[in-house]
């Protein structure tokens, strides 16, 4: 589950990256830089680029190191529980990951049944979504729910 949300911020990066190209690229063709000038302000757009690029290097180096790493399951309820550490899921939807102290994977948060007009606000600002009211569920270890709340 580590190693999907890294994996998922890797392709996150590619994606806006290519965006971020588009985007510059078709500035390029549309307004192409004459003089040095112009080359030093069409510099400023490699700013985002080399920031993803990080972002996406980085992520994957983290991908490489957990990927062999095996996470074990929990045994215990989380009703039987008194500490919880949540890790925020790389996801267009706020997913909270929940280990024990000692790093048992106990189960995730997750939204369910999400309505079709809450994607947009999803894809464009995932922090506004917590302001829309959705069904959560916490779904345990072996993928089953164990309550729902609104």
């Amino acid at each position: 589950m580590i190693a999907e949300m890294y994996k998922r911020r890797v392709t996150m990066s590619y994606t806006l990256l290519g965006l971020v190209a588009i985007v510059i690229l078709g500035y390029a063709y549309i307004e192409p830089p004459k003089t040095t000038a112009d080359w030093g302000e069409f510099a400023v757009f490699l700013i985002p680029v080399v920031m993803l690029v990080t972002i996406a290097v980085l992520n994957r180096r983290h991908y490489n190191k957990i990927v062999s790493v095996d996470i074990p399951k929990s045994t215990s309820s989380i009703f039987d529980l008194d500490h919880l550490v949540m890790k925020k899921d790389a996801a267009f939807f706020p997913r909270l990951l929940c280990f024990e102290k000692d790093g048992n994977y106990v189960g995730s948060l997750e939204p369910i049944n999400i309505p079709w007009y809450v994607y947009p606000f999803g894809f464009i600002y995932s922090s506004l979504v917590v302001h829309i009211p959705l069904t959560y569920a916490f779904i345990d270890n072996q993928e089953n729910t164990l309550f729902t709340f609104k």
